[in-house]
């Protein structure tokens, strides 16, 4: 006896092939824009810190604190970074357009304390700075806010005296009333060999 086995065939397209959860083009092109974007990102903003350089110190601890200098001389550093004067002052690197700049100077030591003198049109320097005016006293550079102005735009009252401290003159004092008045404290000179600083007419 023949026995007939029938096979019926089964289209695999009905078959239940199962592909695991479904997943959208959105679910992994996503993550990857976000990755690229925050490599850029701190690309970005390491290269620009690293871009920024200035020689301005501002110092936050030491005799200094407070204080600001240039040091264009040298070779500028990195925006942040540590600087010190090699005298107990240390501070970080500022940028210069954060800086205020100024061309008075208040003396706080010499035979000028106590007066401020504006060095214009000399160019300014960093407000805090240290300034001198050659002749043995020493201040910092301040703001023209809180010095009073004359009209011309001169800080403090005008002169005509002069008191010489150096040269065949050095201890006099001279009045030049037919000349132009300048801010009390500013440098003068007889022409002739004597230097010394305006003060206030008697």
């Amino acid at each position: 006896m023949n026995v007939i086995v029938r096979i019926n065939s089964v289209s695999s397209s009905r078959l239940p092939v199962s592909l695991g959860p479904t997943v959208s083009r959105v679910d992994w092109v996503m993550p990857i824009i976000i990755s690229v974007l925050l490599i850029v990102f701190f690309a970005n903003a390491s290269s620009g810190q690293k871009g920024e350089l200035s020689t301005i110190c501002k110092f936050t601890a030491g005799p200094r604190a407070g204080q600001l200098e240039d040091y264009g001389a040298r070779e500028p550093a990195p925006v942040g970074a540590i600087c010190h004067d090699g005298a107990g002052s240390t501070g970080f690197v500022v940028a210069r357009h954060h800086v205020e700049l100024s061309t008075i100077c208040k003396f706080t030591n010499g035979p000028r304390i106590g007066q401020t003198v504006n060095y214009a049109p000399l160019a300014p320097i960093p407000v805090g700075s240290p300034c001198h005016d050659g002749q043995g006293s020493t201040g910092i550079v301040v703001t023209a806010s809180g010095v009073s102005q004359q009209p011309d735009g001169a800080a403090g009252p005008l002169s005509n005296t002069c008191k010489f401290t150096a040269g065949p003159r050095a201890g006099q004092i001279q009045s030049y009333p037919k000349v132009s008045p300048i801010p009390v404290g500013s440098p003068c000179h007889d022409g002739q060999g004597s230097t010394g600083f305006a003060i206030a007419d008697r």
